[in-house]
């Protein structure tokens, strides 16, 4: 079966190139566009096996959705996708993960496939 995939970005080239390469890979990916869009797939209740969340959306910040994906999807893995995770401000320590966009998609990959175990 499929492993299910929420990506969060407001980046339009980056949603959809990770979003192609994560279907390419065999995963079913479901997006959202904005924090507003996010909050409210996962208030839906879809159960998500990955959730990737950019740190710095247009309304919002991707480390406050973290609470509501963990209460409405907890058996989910979730990973923090940061322009500069070496020097974020954010308190990582609820994620299963911390990328950066930079590392290129085969590193991204393979740390994703690694969360998940």
């Amino acid at each position: 079966m499929a492993r299910s995939v929420l990506l969060v970005d407001d980046d339009n080239s980056s949603r959809v190139a990770l979003m192609l390469l994560l279907e390419e890979e065999g995963f079913v990916v479901e997006t959202a566009v904005s924090f507003a869009d996010a909050k409210a797939r996962i208030g839906r209740g879809t159960r998500y096996d990955l959730v990737l969340l950019d740190q710095q959306l247009g309304d919002g910040r991707g480390s406050d959705l973290l609470p509501l994906v963990r209460e409405h999807s907890p058996g989910a893995r979730v990973v923090l996708v940061s322009g500069n995770a070496k020097h974020a401000t954010v308190d990582v320590s609820g994620f299963d993960a911390v990328i950066e966009k930079a590392a290129g998609f085969p590193e991204m990959l393979a740390q994703m496939v690694h969360v998940l175990g």
